[in-house]
């Protein structure tokens, strides 16, 4: 059972967010996420502010952010409910 994750409740509060960003990739070690052009900074702190206790913190470039989790068994999971939220239907 995987614990420490933050509320996901985000289909309004965030949607400007989850309309910029595209995919998220995992490895199973970590994840990366893609965004549109110059979105990855408003992204990496919507990602920030979800509060999930498995991610230890994120690094933003122009359209890709780098997701740090704190093993790597919580990867595919934190990528998991990232893509959740961005295609809730």
């Amino acid at each position: 059972r995987r614990t420490g994750l933050g509320e996901w409740d985000l289909r309004g509060q965030h949607a400007d967010f989850f309309r910029s960003a595209c995919c998220v990739l995992s490895n199973g070690f970590y994840n990366i996420m893609l965004t549109e052009t110059g979105a990855a900074a408003a992204a990496a702190e919507t990602v920030d502010r979800l509060q999930i206790d498995c991610v230890l913190g994120v690094i933003a470039g122009d359209n890709t952010i780098f997701v740090a989790v704190d093993r790597a068994s919580n990867a595919d999971y934190v990528a998991d409910k990232l893509e959740e939220i961005l295609r809730p239907c």
